[in-house]
């Protein structure tokens, strides 16, 4: 969380977080796993993306999903050179910032919701007791099934 916060930080001055990139292989390509990581984040929320990875105005946004492989699952065709790389590390600093500063309108609103519910949560169905037959069906006890915190859930 320290990390993700020193970023955000960083992110909110306007300024431009380069991605931390271990050491690569000769011929692979640098941040692909930091890219990739980034569209998995992606993935899980498409609103707003597709608009943004297509506008001409973001132009180094697009370096991201190039790099992860979604653009072109064979690029590089050529040998990436260190200079090259290194380039293509600081365009996805600057597309992410490109992407914080797109979404801060979003994310204001959603943190302004934070909070605000006015009924609490309830449960839809009532808790099983520990002692109960567990509610999967296996006519075990609850806490000898899923209650059992040493092993998975069914």
């Amino acid at each position: 969380m320290r990390h993700w916060n020193s970023i955000a930080s960083e992110l909110e001055t306007e300024s431009v977080h380069v991605p931390l990139v271990l050491e690569v292989e000769t011929g692979a390509v640098p941040g692909r796993e930091w890219a990739r990581g980034f569209m998995r984040g992606v993935e899980l929320d498409r609103s707003g993306w597709s608009e943004l990875f297509g506008s001409n105005n973001e132009g180094q946004l697009i370096t991201i999903p190039l790099v992860a492989g979604e653009i072109d699952p064979e690029w590089p065709h050529e040998a990436i050179t260190v200079e090259k790389g290194t380039e293509l590390i600081q365009w996805m600093g600057a597309g992410l910032a490109r992407s914080y500063r797109h979404f801060a309108r979003k994310r204001r609103e959603d943190a302004g919701q934070v909070g605000t519910q006015s009924d609490p949560l309830r449960r839809a169905a009532p808790k099983v007791g520990r002692n109960e037959p567990c509610p999967c069906g296996s006519g075990k006890k609850f806490k000898r099934c899923c209650g059992n915190s040493s092993t998975p859930a069914n």
